[in-house]
């Protein structure tokens, strides 16, 4: 792993026979040179850079010269409501959270993907309240640009998915414009982060005798929450918003509760704004392959969801790819496809024994920079073995020749990469 200190100048004078910046604006003059030539090496400064205004400046760099080649952030939202009015064929749509080799990691991912003439696939973003993990909005939109350099490194055109982990919701949490939570979600749409995940399962009451008592306050929470979000969302666009709600009976959630956490969650919103767009799907643990079918079909019939989430940390880790493909359930977070495969590679001991400990989120910063340093042949052998689970999940989902749908149904819509103004000087000039 090789950062050269240069100087944003120096970087720019580098690039010129690929782009150029003028005034605010990225000209692709090369995309081929790009793409072979420089971009890894953009990739690598980014995330490593010292300089703290030479990386930001260059995790902007990233994400507006991938907007202009064609590689564009998008919502999911028009797809999941044509999944929610059952025309399309019978699909899960798979979220991959890929962060502890997420350059490698993202480029097999693309390339499984164009092998299988899909689009519809999400990357999942960490998510942190506060600042655990430094700057939040460098840490939101450095991902975004890593992901989209992938997608251009493998020359990807067309919109991209990304979408955060579950951020958590509580009794306290207010939206107002320098609220945390609301702050997190500016960022999060700051970095190109159009599908959201809000979890209300702290907010269940377990002590109320009644089921409509229990999710009373995760559905006024989540209404609150959907309304502040549709009012804040970036224009001309229609973000995707899931829920994750919480579980009374054991850690099993039921048909009933899923009727009375919507209906409560529903009534909610009406008293906010009655027009108000809703959600697209929901997140809840189930104890049988009986029961998620059951609650799919209801989510679908009865709500006009996309479906129901569910991710390999849960019960569902039993169940086969071709299983959530036939119930018809909406999305599944593999959280831990990346990190398994990892662990059967021929990586050095020291990182099977990181791996064998719970996943923290402040340990990404230090995995990162030691997987970077990783030889060539390594990598190698690990980006060809994840490519090879990519395809296995797109094909055992039935996530497979989706891109004329995508590229029908989502409107993309640029939005000019967020400027800090610590590097307006750097780029206005």
């Amino acid at each position: 792993m090789e950062v050269k200190e240069s100087s944003v100048s120096e970087i720019l004078t580098s690039l010129r026979e690929a782009l150029v910046l003028d005034r605010g604006e990225t000209f692709v003059r090369d995309l081929k040179k790009l793409r072979e030539k420089h971009l890894d090496s953009l990739v690598l400064n980014a995330v490593f850079h010292p300089n703290p205004e030479t990386k930001r400046f260059l995790i902007w760099l990233l994400q507006s010269v991938t907007q202009s080649a064609g590689v564009i952030p998008a919502s999911l939202a028009t797809f999941y409501r044509l999944k929610a009015h059952d025309k399309l064929s019978k699909q899960t749509i798979p979220s991959f959270r890929v962060e502890d080799l997420a350059y490698d990691a993202a480029r097999a991912l693309f390339r499984a993907a164009k092998n299988n003439s899909t689009m519809a696939f999400l990357f999942e973003c960490p998510v942190s309240l506060g600042n655990s993990m430094g700057s939040q909005d460098e840490f939101f939109s450095g991902f975004s640009a890593v992901v989209a350099s992938a997608a251009l490194r493998e020359g990807w055109a067309g919109p991209i998915f990304i979408q955060n982990e579950d951020l958590p919701l509580r009794k306290e949490t207010e939206f107002t414009e320098t609220s945390e939570t609301s702050l997190c979600i500016a960022n999060l749409f700051r970095a190109g982060v159009y599908n959201l995940n809000i979890d209300v399962s702290n907010c269940l009451d377990s002590t109320d005798p009644t089921l409509e008592g229990r999710h009373r306050l995760g559905s006024e929470v989540a209404a609150n929450a959907l309304e502040w979000i549709r009012r804040n969302q970036p224009s001309s666009m229609s973000v995707s918003i899931g829920v994750k709600i919480g579980l009374t009976q054991q850690n099993v959630s039921s048909v009933d509760e899923l009727r009375i956490f919507m209906d409560g969650f529903i009534q909610e919103l009406k008293k906010k704004e009655p027009s108000v767009e809703g959600i697209n799907k929901v997140f809840l643990t189930t104890k049988s392959k009986e029961e998620l079918e059951a609650l799919s079909q209801m989510a679908m019939t009865a709500y006009k969801l996309a479906g129901i989430v569910q991710s390999d940390e849960g019960s569902a880790e039993l169940l086969s790819y071709e299983s959530f493909a036939k119930i018809n359930v909406a999305e599944l977070h593999l959280r831990r496809l990346c990190r398994n495969t990892l662990m059967e590679s021929a990586l050095p001991q020291e990182f099977h024994e990181h791996f064998k400990k719970p996943y923290h989120k402040n340990e990404i910063q230090t995995l990162k920079t030691t997987m970077w340093d990783l030889s060539p042949s390594i990598r190698r052998e690990v980006s060809e073995r994840l490519q090879r689970k990519f395809d296995s999940a797109f094909k055992g989902l039935g996530s497979v020749n989706t891109s004329e749908d995508i590229l029908e149904e989502v409107e993309t819509v640029k939005v000019n990469p967020y400027l800090p103004e610590s590097i307006k000087k750097l780029v206005l000039s």
